[in-house]
């Protein structure tokens, strides 16, 4: 597709949720599913959640598996993305970080810029995840400690019947109803 050329995620909001091609790449619709939001990361030694305790250093990328039970997050092997809000902690020199797949080059992009000593800095990003769903952090000068809080993740929409419609389940008469299991999967049943 012509969005799959610019080589960036399109997001549309659509009422009370969101539609969107995450993974431009990919060409799959993917449906945003909001959570309580959850720690994955947080670098602090005086706090750490996730897979380090220690600043992120100079042209370093740091991997953060996303997806599986992390920090206090637990988000489904299907998701395809994630809305996280990122903050600078305790930067030594001016710079930025840079929120990415896993799986792919570190891009020229910046999702959160901060200056020397600068108080806590947030940022929320949206951000694909690798195939096997994770993302990298780059930070680009100096050393800072980063906290990673995800406000939802995105899954590919397996699509919605004709809510309303006539439907059979097992021999019986139903009505097609649209909705989310209790896993956070889209779903189309049959309800009888």
């Amino acid at each position: 597709t012509r969005w799959a050329a610019f080589g960036a995620a399109l997001v549309v909001a659509v009422g009370g949720g969101a539609f969107a091609f995450v993974g431009a790449d990919s060409g799959t619709a993917s449906s945003f599913v909001p959570i309580t939001p959850c720690r994955l990361l947080d670098t602090r030694s005086t706090s750490p959640v996730g897979p380090r305790t220690t600043p992120i250093t100079a042209g370093e990328s740091l991997t953060v598996q996303v997806t599986g039970s992390h920090g206090s997050c637990s988000i489904p092997g299907t998701a395809t993305a994630i809305v996280i809000n990122v903050t600078a902690l305790s930067p030594s020199a001016n710079g930025f970080m840079t929120v990415y797949p896993a799986d792919v080059s570190l891009p020229n992009a910046s999702n959160l810029n901060f200056a020397a000593a600068q108080k806590p800095t947030p940022n929320l990003v949206t951000v694909s995840l690798s195939a096997l769903g994770a993302i990298k952090i780059f930070n680009s000068t100096g050393t800072v400690n980063v906290l990673g809080d995800i406000a939802g993740y995105y899954q590919p929409d397996l699509g919605t019947g004709d809510e309303g419609a006539a439907c059979t389940a097992d021999g019986f008469p139903g009505v097609i109803v649209n909705g989310y299991d209790t896993d956070h999967n889209l779903s189309v049943k049959c309800f009888t």
